[in-house]
């Protein structure tokens, strides 16, 4: 979460950001980054349980993915400056949530790795999409994050803790999208 927000996406206070699958690990850290550097967070949901979770770990606003064109609603609130894009088959809807000059971290494959991109609207808003990776801060920042936990300003959030020997039960459980937070598996 702190490389895509902070390391590529060059995230600074008073900066508005879109973090996809608020629910997921990297999701529910990356808001609380975010608020705890001064941004105004949009995430989404795919239930209202879910999204009430997401505006108590501090989002500003959550939309419902199944409900509603999330790009259009962004955009209708103002637009973004940076999105955290962990679906990659939503990058069109990232591209129209962003602000002229936006950036756009592709982190993550969830909704699969195939995407439609109008090129037209992608040019003309400046854009620019980063594949993030396998997105690693540096040690410096891992202790800055270790901080922050210390100090209570962010929680990591568990769903659920697993013995290494349920990592099939664990991916089902991803896949279904059944659980808010990292799930760990755990060597016995």
């Amino acid at each position: 979460a702190w490389a895509a927000l902070f390391d590529l996406g060059h995230l600074k206070a008073g900066e508005r950001v879109l973090i996809w699958a608020g629910s997921s690990g990297v999701g529910t850290m990356a808001i609380q980054l975010a608020k705890h550097a001064g941004c105004w967070v949009v995430t989404t949901a795919s239930n209202e349980e879910k999204a009430r979770e997401l505006r108590h770990l501090g989002a500003d606003m959550v939309v419902n993915h199944k409900e509603h064109d999330v790009g259009e609603v962004v955009r209708d609130a103002h637009g973004v400056n940076l999105v955290i894009e962990l679906v990659s088959t939503t990058l069109q809807s990232s591209i129209e949530a962003c602000v002229p000059d936006g950036r756009v971290i592709l982190i993550g494959n969830l909704g699969g790795q195939q995407a439609t991109v109008d090129t037209q609207s992608w040019r003309l808003k400046r854009v620019v999409v980063i594949g993030g990776g396998m997105a690693r801060t540096s040690t410096e920042n891992e202790q800055r994050i270790l901080q922050l936990i210390a100090e209570k300003a962010i929680t990591p959030v568990i769903a659920r803790t697993m013995p290494v020997e349920q990592a099939a039960e664990a991916h089902r459980m991803q896949q279904a999208g059944e659980h808010q937070g990292k799930i760990v598996l755990i060597h016995s």
